[in-house]
C-alpha cells in the first residue's frame, strides 16, 4: 500500500487541471493527514513512506485557496504533532506536468 503513494497518479482522462500535493516529512513520523479545513472533513489520511517524501494529486480547488490543513503524527507519542495550516497546493495540468 505505502509503495503506491511513490506512483503519482495524474488524470489525463481530461481536460481539468488538478492540484498538487508535495510533503517531504520528517523521518521520526509515521503518519499524515490532510484536511479541510473548512469543513474539517478528512481528505487522505495515510502512513508516511520509509523515503518520507510523498506526492498526490488532488482535485484543482485546492489550489485555489488555502483550504488545506496538513497534519503529520507521530504513533508513539514521542514528539509532538505538526500542523501546517491555509496550505495552498500547486496547479498542474495533467498533460504538461513532470513529476
Amino acid at each position: 500500500m505505502i509503495n503506491k503513494l511513490n506512483q503519482v497518479l495524474v488524470d489525463t482522462s481530461n481536460n481539468f487541471k488538478q492540484a498538487l500535493f508535495e510533503l517531504d516529512a520528517d523521518l521520526n513520523a509515521e503518519r499524515f493527514m490532510i484536511i479541510n479545513r473548512n469543513t474539517a472533513k478528512t481528505i487522505f489520511h495515510h502512513l508516511v513512506p520509509p523515503s518520507g517524501i510523498v506526492k498526490l494529486v488532488l482535485n484543482q480547488k485546492y489550489a485555489q485557496k488555502h483550504d488545506i490543513l496538513v497534519v503529520i503524527l507521530d504513533d508513539n507519542g514521542q514528539y509532538n504533532a505538526v500542523c501546517m495550516d491555509g496550505v495552498k497546493l500547486q496547479e498542474i495540468d495533467p498533460f504538461t506536468v513532470i513529476i
